[in-house]
């Protein structure tokens, strides 16, 4: 019984812990689902929190509400309406950000690597795709002091 506790809550843990941080699925998630539905998903099941604007009515914003900058991740989630994707998705996530694992996750969701483009300064931006979904985002540290990604689709 005991075990059995101990067993739950550690998953519970780890659920919690990896919900909050920039996933390949969240980005998804954010993209495909309408832009009314998103609190409700956002909310229990990422454990992200809404960044309120109540006049606002095309886009919305949810962060982890880190209280460490380097580990924040903030998503604006921008209504499109294309024949794929609800929505747009931008997102800067903090300096502590994995992104090895990103594109490790990337890549078990069988995203293909297209190519990589230089931008102002040293920075890159990677991009992948699949299907007619494209994740974009930097390799490195931008003036935001964190990473940028863009999910899009076409």
């Amino acid at each position: 019984m005991i075990k059995d506790c101990i067993l739950i809550l550690s998953i519970l843990f780890v659920n919690f812990c990896f919900c909050q941080q920039l996933s390949v699925k969240i980005l998804e998630d954010a993209a495909e689902n309408e832009l009314i539905l998103l609190d409700r998903l956002m909310i229990d099941h990422h454990q992200y929190i809404r960044e309120y604007d109540p006049e606002e009515t095309k886009y919305k914003v949810y962060s982890n509400n880190s209280e460490d900058a380097g580990k924040l991740v903030v998503l604006t989630v921008i209504a499109v309406k294309d024949k794929t994707c609800k929505n747009a998705v931008s997102a800067v996530s903090g300096k502590n950000t994995d992104m090895a694992g990103f594109r490790k996750q990337l890549s078990d969701s069988q995203y293909v690597f297209q190519g990589e483009k230089t931008l102002t300064g040293k920075i890159k931006l990677l991009h992948y795709s699949k299907n007619n979904k494209g994740i974009s985002f930097t390799e490195e540290i931008t003036q935001s002091g964190g990473y940028q990604i863009l999910f899009t689709c076409r």
